[in-house]
């Protein structure tokens, strides 16, 4: 301790002592020189401290072993990442806690430290004291006997992957599953239609041609729900609604076909008024899907004695298709959840359907670069569908 500008400082000091010889070449005292070396050991002090909290208050497993793996120092993360006391592991060697499977690796990797640093990380587990396993991803290097380590904790990293690759698989599995129902579905649908229609070209009664057209209309209405059921599940499983565009073929074909299905499932007249007069880039059979939907809809919930009314032209390089049917007006506060899936609104029992129609052909606009909007008086209830004539989306 030392008096400096007027109080005790602690101070530090390099002292160095030589003999003094007297004249007749005895010792006759000591010559002590002192350097001051206080700067440097507060520094040095600094440093030790620095690292202490460090070595404290690291998120990582810092650890001292030697070149046998014994452990001789750790830091409080071994405790709250595996649960270990200090005491519990000093003297131990690491290799007692790693897992069985990385044990061959890891004493490889131990020997290998021991002459060089680790030139990129590597990961193995070690044992928690409730007897679970951890991932942890190691650098490490050797000096004067001992390794110097330190581990990252990468579990949460290696249970992401495992969700992602489990995750993948389900997909993979689920799509699939999708195209074997599809398959499995539609086969069946294509045979009753077939033979419906080679029925009704000869000669029937009134009664077994009523049978054979409601034949036909089941098959209809089951080939739009289980398109609509598919789509709905490839845009759950993250696909969305697929497009194949072209703007090589008419699409008043393509709607004239959708109508003329149509009206062999119902007795509902179906009034059209077509005057698509400039080329689209679209997909012919989504549009045809996404029209089929709106006019099912329109004949489920119009009035009976009405007809439903399809109108579709081009102006200006806008698309423009409407669905119209007279009837009950939809409930304002129905009309918000419209083009929700599984939404049916207040329907019959004898009006049958799972609610997608209306989803997946919204979903169809958006795909488009379009949209679907509804309107709904107490004369008219219309579904306008619009999109840009020349864009390709996707």
């Amino acid at each position: 301790m030392m008096l400096r500008r007027g109080k005790l400082e602690e101070t530090f000091w390099v002292y160095s002592f030589a003999p003094i010889r007297g004249e007749a070449d005895d010792f006759v005292g000591i010559f002590v020189t002192a350097l001051d070396n206080t700067q440097q050991m507060v520094a040095q002090q600094r440093n030790a401290a620095e690292l202490e909290q460090m070595w404290s208050a690291s998120q990582d497993l810092m650890t001292v072993v030697g070149l046998d793996g014994t452990l001789k120092t750790v830091n409080a993360a071994w405790t709250k990442l595996l649960g270990w006391q200090e005491s519990e592991l000093l003297g131990q060697s690491i290799i007692e806690f790693v897992h069985p499977r990385d044990l061959e690796p890891t004493l490889e990797k131990l020997a290998d430290v021991a002459t060089s640093p680790l030139s990129e990380s590597y990961e193995y587990r070690l044992r928690h004291k409730d007897g679970s396993y951890r991932w942890f991803s190691w650098t490490a290097a050797a000096s004067n006997g001992q390794i110097y380590g330190n581990g990252r904790h990468t579990t949460q990293l290696h249970e992401q992957d495992a969700k992602l690759a489990t995750a993948s698989t389900d997909a993979r599995l689920r799509e699939e599953f999708i195209a074997v129902l599809g398959h499995d579905l539609r086969n069946p649908l294509a045979s009753i239609s077939a033979a419906a229609q080679m029925l009704l070209r000869e000669p029937q009664s009134e009664k077994s041609k009523k049978i054979l057209r409601l034949a036909q209309g089941s098959v209809i209405r089951m080939s739009g729900l289980i398109d609509n059921v598919l789509d709905f599940a490839r845009g759950r499983l993250g696909g969305g609604i697929s497009l194949s565009q072209n703007a090589t073929e008419p699409l008043e074909g393509t709607l004239h076909q959708v109508v003329d299905e149509l009206r062999t499932a119902t007795d509902k007249p179906i009034v059209t008024d077509f005057q698509i007069v400039e080329p689209i880039i679209c997909d012919r059979p989504r549009i045809g899907q996404l029209v089929s939907n709106l006019v099912g809809n329109a004949i489920t919930h119009g009035a009976t004695d009405k007809p439903v009314e399809i109108f579709a032209s081009t102006d200006a390089g806008i698309l423009e298709i409407r669905v119209c049917n007279q009837g009950e007006q939809i409930a304002p506060a129905a009309m918000d959840r419209l083009f929700h899936p599984f939404f049916r609104g207040e329907i019959s029992d004898s009006q049958q359907g799972l609610g997608l129609g209306l989803h997946i052909a919204s979903e169809i606009a958006k795909a488009h670069g379009g949209i679907l909007e509804a309107t709904s008086t107490p004369e008219e209830t219309c579904f306008t569908f619009r999109m840009p004539a020349a864009l390709s989306v996707r």
